[in-house]
Protein backbone atom coordinates (compact mmCIF):
# COMPACT_ATOMS: atom_id res chain seq x y z
CA UNK A 1 0.00 0.00 0.00
CA UNK A 2 1.76 3.19 -0.82
CA UNK A 3 1.73 6.14 1.67
CA UNK A 4 -0.57 8.61 -0.12
CA UNK A 5 -3.24 5.54 0.54
CA UNK A 6 -2.54 4.88 4.01
CA UNK A 7 -2.85 8.67 4.81
CA UNK A 8 -6.43 9.05 3.02
CA UNK A 9 -7.12 5.52 5.31
CA UNK A 10 -6.18 7.28 8.05
CA UNK A 11 -8.23 10.65 7.39
CA UNK A 12 -11.17 8.44 6.68
CA UNK A 13 -11.09 6.60 9.76
CA UNK A 14 -10.57 10.02 11.86
CA UNK A 15 -13.32 11.78 9.87
CA UNK A 16 -15.63 8.63 10.98
CA UNK A 17 -14.90 9.12 15.07
CA UNK A 18 -15.36 12.56 14.57
CA UNK A 19 -18.90 12.26 12.96
CA UNK A 20 -19.85 9.61 15.68
CA UNK A 21 -18.43 11.70 18.88
CA UNK A 22 -20.41 14.91 17.29
CA UNK A 23 -23.45 13.22 17.29
CA UNK A 24 -23.43 11.89 20.30
CA UNK A 25 -26.35 12.34 23.06
CA UNK A 26 -25.07 13.54 26.37
CA UNK A 27 -27.37 12.90 29.55
CA UNK A 28 -27.48 13.97 33.35
CA UNK A 29 -28.61 11.93 36.10
CA UNK A 30 -28.25 12.56 40.20
CA UNK A 31 -28.13 9.09 41.40
CA UNK A 32 -28.90 8.48 44.56
CA UNK A 33 -27.02 4.90 45.75
CA UNK A 34 -24.51 3.52 45.24
CA UNK A 35 -23.92 0.71 42.49
CA UNK A 36 -21.83 -1.40 40.16
CA UNK A 37 -21.33 -1.10 36.53
CA UNK A 38 -18.56 -3.14 34.64
CA UNK A 39 -17.29 -4.18 37.40
CA UNK A 40 -16.95 -0.69 38.93
CA UNK A 41 -18.40 0.27 41.95
CA UNK A 42 -19.73 3.92 41.66
CA UNK A 43 -20.90 6.40 44.51
CA UNK A 44 -24.21 8.26 44.58
CA UNK A 45 -24.12 11.82 43.06
CA UNK A 46 -24.55 14.06 39.66
CA UNK A 47 -23.64 11.64 36.21
CA UNK A 48 -22.80 12.43 33.02
CA UNK A 49 -24.20 9.60 30.62
CA UNK A 50 -22.70 10.08 26.99
CA UNK A 51 -23.99 7.62 24.51
CA UNK A 52 -20.74 6.88 22.29
CA UNK A 53 -21.27 5.23 18.55
CA UNK A 54 -19.66 2.43 17.56
CA UNK A 55 -19.70 -1.02 16.74
CA UNK A 56 -21.90 -2.41 20.19
CA UNK A 57 -23.84 0.53 22.23
CA UNK A 58 -21.17 2.00 24.89
CA UNK A 59 -21.92 4.71 27.09
CA UNK A 60 -19.84 6.72 29.21
CA UNK A 61 -20.39 7.16 32.68
CA UNK A 62 -18.84 9.95 34.78
CA UNK A 63 -19.49 10.84 37.95
CA UNK A 64 -19.54 15.08 38.36
CA UNK A 65 -18.09 14.88 41.70
CA UNK A 66 -15.33 12.57 42.25
CA UNK A 67 -14.65 12.61 38.21
CA UNK A 68 -14.41 8.48 38.23
CA UNK A 69 -15.52 7.11 35.19
CA UNK A 70 -16.66 3.48 33.35
CA UNK A 71 -17.44 2.45 29.75
CA UNK A 72 -20.33 0.46 29.74
CA UNK A 73 -20.93 -1.73 27.00
CA UNK A 74 -24.69 -2.87 26.24
CA UNK A 75 -25.24 -6.63 26.37
CA UNK A 76 -28.65 -7.07 24.34
CA UNK A 77 -32.14 -4.62 23.74
CA UNK A 78 -35.27 -5.39 25.24
CA UNK A 79 -38.91 -3.35 24.47
CA UNK A 80 -38.87 -0.35 26.58
CA UNK A 81 -41.57 -0.38 29.15
CA UNK A 82 -44.54 1.47 28.78
CA UNK A 83 -44.05 3.80 31.90
CA UNK A 84 -40.83 5.36 30.17
CA UNK A 85 -42.59 5.77 26.22
CA UNK A 86 -45.28 7.33 28.39
CA UNK A 87 -43.37 10.35 30.08
CA UNK A 88 -41.13 10.50 26.92
CA UNK A 89 -38.15 10.92 29.31
CA UNK A 90 -34.77 8.98 28.98
CA UNK A 91 -34.59 6.61 32.04
CA UNK A 92 -31.54 4.96 33.43
CA UNK A 93 -32.47 1.81 35.69
CA UNK A 94 -31.21 -0.38 38.54
CA UNK A 95 -31.62 -3.83 39.80
CA UNK A 96 -30.92 -3.44 43.45
CA UNK A 97 -30.76 -6.26 46.04
CA UNK A 98 -30.28 -6.42 49.73
CA UNK A 99 -26.65 -6.55 49.17
CA UNK A 100 -26.18 -3.31 46.37
CA UNK A 101 -27.49 -1.92 43.00
CA UNK A 102 -26.32 -2.40 39.45
CA UNK A 103 -26.74 -0.39 36.25
CA UNK A 104 -29.25 -2.68 34.66
CA UNK A 105 -30.72 -0.86 31.63
CA UNK A 106 -30.90 2.77 29.69
CA UNK A 107 -33.27 4.22 27.42
CA UNK A 108 -32.50 7.60 25.85
CA UNK A 109 -35.85 8.75 25.18
CA UNK A 110 -36.68 8.30 21.52
CA UNK A 111 -35.57 4.91 20.30
CA UNK A 112 -38.22 1.43 20.26
CA UNK A 113 -35.97 -0.34 22.39
CA UNK A 114 -33.80 0.33 25.74
CA UNK A 115 -30.49 -1.04 25.85
CA UNK A 116 -29.87 -3.49 28.86
CA UNK A 117 -26.33 -4.33 30.79
CA UNK A 118 -25.18 -7.47 31.63
CA UNK A 119 -24.38 -7.69 35.77
CA UNK A 120 -23.86 -10.40 38.46
CA UNK A 121 -27.28 -10.30 40.50
CA UNK A 122 -26.04 -10.70 43.93
CA UNK A 123 -23.39 -12.88 46.00
CA UNK A 124 -25.59 -13.82 48.74
CA UNK A 125 -28.92 -14.98 49.49
CA UNK A 126 -30.07 -11.62 49.70
CA UNK A 127 -30.80 -11.71 45.76
CA UNK A 128 -34.27 -13.35 46.62
CA UNK A 129 -35.22 -9.68 47.35
CA UNK A 130 -34.99 -7.71 43.87
CA UNK A 131 -36.59 -4.51 43.59
CA UNK A 132 -36.04 -1.87 39.95
CA UNK A 133 -34.86 1.71 40.80
CA UNK A 134 -35.58 3.89 37.71
CA UNK A 135 -34.14 7.24 37.60
CA UNK A 136 -35.11 9.90 34.82
CA UNK A 137 -32.11 11.65 33.05
CA UNK A 138 -31.89 15.48 31.32
CA UNK A 139 -30.62 15.36 28.12
CA UNK A 140 -27.81 17.91 28.00
CA UNK A 141 -26.85 18.10 24.47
Amino acid sequence: MTTTMTRLMIAAAALVVAAGSASAQTYRAEVPMTFSASGAVMQPGSYLIREMHGVAPTFYVQNLETKRAVLVVAGSQSDTPKAWKESGDPKIAFACFDDGCALSSLWNGRSATAQQFNYKQSTTLAYRHTEMVTVAMIKVR
